[in-house]
């Protein structure tokens, strides 16, 4: 967040010793995500990504996968030995569920999604054909990018966004403006729904 910057710019943002500084500097250069001239330290293209001020930041995401889904990997054996879904037994309840009972955990894992979806989805519209259709469902999608990027290039289509309640109504608070697809609640994986 804090690059480029000078070192000493640095260590009195983060508040931390200059030789643990340094260690953290050499790592992140080993990893390719900074680089340094003779006055300041710089993000790489790589480390840009980690910036949030960067439309595809990927920060929330690494924030999101290094926390409670690390920990439940380090469970991956006992889960197998066990045959039980460890996610559950860890966290109460299946991914979804879990995620739907925190606001705050819910949304970074959207816009990890969301960003995930830029990165993978800009081009898609390009490579489908959809002159002679209608409607365009997007189940499951998230915060409507990929469905974003189908509209804008059709134009005549009109856009369905079919997600989880709690992924709705989270929606719905930020994303009032500029939208042309309609947003359903729909729990794709709920049997009672279908």
């Amino acid at each position: 967040e804090y690059l480029p910057c000078k070192k000493s710019t640095l260590l009195d943002k983060i508040g931390i010793e200059s030789s643990n500084l340094s260690r953290l500097l050499r790592a992140l250069f080993e990893l390719n995500l900074i680089y340094q001239d003779a006055e300041q330290i710089f993000p790489t293209e790589k480390g840009q990504l980690l910036q949030s001020n960067n439309e595809l930041s990927l920060a929330t995401a690494a924030i999101h996968w290094a926390t409670e889904h690390y920990l439940t990997w380090l469970k991956l054996v006992d889960s197998l030995k066990q045959n039980l879904p460890m996610y559950a037994q860890k966290n109460g309840g299946a991914l979804f569920d879990w995620l739907d009972q925190n606001d705050n955990i819910l949304q970074r894992y959207q816009s990890a999604m969301n960003t995930y979806a830029k990165h993978d989805y800009r081009d898609i519209a390009n490579k489908i054909d959809l002159e002679k259709n209608q409607v365009v469902i997007d189940a499951g999608g998230g915060q409507g990018t990929l469905l974003n990027y189908i509209l804008q290039k059709y134009n005549h289509l009109e856009g369905i966004l079919l997600e989880r309640p709690a992924v709705i109504k989270q929606f719905e608070k930020t994303n009032q403006k500029n939208i042309r697809f309609t947003p359903v609640a729909f729990d794709l994986l709920d049997r009672k729904s279908t």
